[in-house]
């Protein structure tokens, strides 16, 4: 991502200090410090823009029409769809006691400018807001800021500072490129209560009261709010499963109840061996999962045994961990949806279709006519945009192309005339599976001939045959449109074989590589598809 950085202070260009902004982008270009005007009209030769603000800098008797020309200006910008990040401070020095009795003009005119940029966030998808003040306050505004490298070259922080200023804003990238983790696994003695439960007993453990009894409880607390996110809990502990559900059912202080674990491993195995187990009954990939366990011999065999799982190195200070698990990074998201406050039912879900498939044995086209599985087709819009996002963003086993877009992609594609977007949801006996699949289709409306850029299905709908169902549906709609051809471009990754199992059930005729899409050797495009109708095998 080729990126161009302005600011309001003078900030060294050195790579030594932006190591962690040079891991998410591609090239930066520093524009010349303390007039960001030029920064937003470069913009349409780059892909993204950073802004580094100091409020001091741009404060003026004529504040007001300063602010109000970047304020249009940005505005301007975020019409090109481009991700911009704006990373602003103001370290007013406020008197305690003028504070006491009312706050001064400067920070009222700093608050308003705030809430323009926030107000500015929701209209557009594309601009994220760095309130660098959050991150300074927590190591101390002495720190940060320096006295002497404002008089003596114009930069108003220190170089510690600096670093804050680099992880902040490459958080913020890295998040709006990659999706957040999906599971946090719980062991139970000594992690979510104090004590072992097959030693101590219900009346031995600590949970509740005061000191470190209310620690553990204050875990249990922030693993809850996780959930509340969406965040999927589960246990992995080598226990007897009866005293552990014994806990969660008779212990008048536990917080978490069996209905907040969507799956559980509780038994004397290997834990890497428990979480293999449940990453293929979720259907999610290893790197979504995240290891919360007090023991550092456990936490260093999931690091060699599996490597992609991330594991939370807790101090021995276990008044630290609350804290920890509140601000872990990896679960942040931008927002909250709806599909993420219902997810942990949704996997519950899944697991349990993956065990009434398995026991009843059903395949055949009956299957799906039984469980009333209703999909549904829809254009992509304002209230599906961020879903259909988040969907590019995370979905690996069943992904086409494997082609990430954010919010601001999609919205370039909804406004092209030469696109046609589509989220597909679904629900049957088994609950409401939300919107589970996202489709891309480039129209050339001359050539009769389109190309499927996107094509994808959540894991958690994987087993009932949907994605038959979801590309007949674009053929009928390909079909409406008088298109005769489809291109369908499958780029392999080590996890999206499904798709390729997929392609070879269909009926397609292939050709020759297309040489004018530039496809390197191992993409193969394939035309003229042709597919049986599947829709008779749901219940109309």
């Amino acid at each position: 991502m080729k990126t161009l950085l302005a600011a309001t202070s003078f900030l060294p260009q050195s790579n030594i200090y932006w190591k962690s902004l040079k891991q998410e982008v591609d090239k930066i270009q520093f524009m010349e410090y303390g007039n960001l005007l030029p920064a937003f009209q470069s913009l349409e030769s780059y892909d993204s823009l950073i802004i580094i603000n100091f409020f001091e800098d741009i404060f003026s008797s004529t504040a007001s029409n300063s602010l109000n020309i970047i304020l249009s200006s940005l505005d301007k910008s975020l019409h090109l769809n481009k991700p911009i990040y704006f990373a602003t401070s103001f370290n007013n020095n406020k008197n305690l006691i003028s504070l006491s009795k009312y706050q001064d003009n400067d920070s009222l005119i700093y608050q308003d400018f705030k809430d323009s940029l926030y107000e500015m966030s929701t209209k557009y998808q594309n601009l994220f807001i760095i309130d660098l003040d959050e991150i300074f306050s927590i190591e101390g505004y002495k720190k940060i800021f320096d006295s002497r490298n404002w008089y003596f070259s114009h930069m108003r922080v220190s170089h510690d500072g600096i670093k804050l200023i680099d992880s902040s804003i490459a958080s913020v990238i890295s998040r709006s490129l990659i999706a957040p983790k999906k599971v946090l696994v719980l062991d139970c003695d000594n992690t979510i209560w104090g004590g072992v439960i097959g030693e101590d007993e219900i009346s031995g453990i600590l949970l509740g009261g005061d000191g470190p009894g209310h620690v553990f409880k204050d875990i249990q607390i922030a693993a809850k709010k996780l959930k509340d996110q969406g965040v999927l809990l589960t246990l992995a502990s080598k226990n007897n499963e009866d005293d552990v559900w014994d806990v969660f059912d008779n212990h008048s202080e536990m917080i978490l109840t069996r209905d907040d674990i969507t799956s559980s491993k509780i038994n004397w195995n290997e834990k890497s061996l428990n979480i293999k187990q449940m990453s293929e009954e979720l259907g999610l990939g290893l790197n979504s999962f995240v290891f919360c366990d007090d023991n550092p011999i456990e936490r260093e065999k999931m690091k060699i045994n599996l490597p992609e799982v991330k594991v939370l190195d807790l101090p021995n200070e276990i008044y630290e961990w609350p804290s920890i698990i509140n601000n872990l990074e990896c679960f942040a998201k931008f927002k909250v949806t709806e599909e993420d406050l219902i997810k942990s039912e949704q996997y519950k879900s899944r697991a349990t279709f993956t065990k009434f498939k398995q026991d009843n044995s059903i395949h055949d086209n009956n299957f799906l006519k039984k469980i009333n599985l209703r999909p549904v087709i829809t254009p992509i819009n304002d209230s599906s945009i961020y879903r259909a996002s988040q969907l590019t963003q995370k979905t690996n086993q069943f992904n086409l192309r494997t082609q990430r877009y954010t919010e601001s992609d999609i919205q370039k594609f909804i406004l092209n005339k030469n696109y046609d977007c589509f989220i597909c949801s679904a629900t049957d006996d088994f609950g409401d599976h939300g919107q589970i699949g996202a489709c891309i289709l480039e129209i050339d409306i001359s050539n009769k001939r389109a190309f499927l850029d996107t094509f994808l299905l959540s894991c958690r709908i994987l087993g009932r045959d949907i994605e038959f169902w979801l590309l007949q549906s674009i053929l009928d709609h390909l079909k409406s449109k008088k298109i005769l051809k489809l291109d369908i471009e499958f780029i392999h990754t080590k996890r999206n074989h499904l798709v390729e199992d997929f392609i070879n059930k269909c009926t397609i005729r292939q050709n020759k590589i297309d040489s004018d899409r530039n496809l390197s050797s191992d993409i193969t495009i394939k035309t003229d598809l042709q597919i049986v109708d599947l829709k008779n095998m749901y219940k109309e």
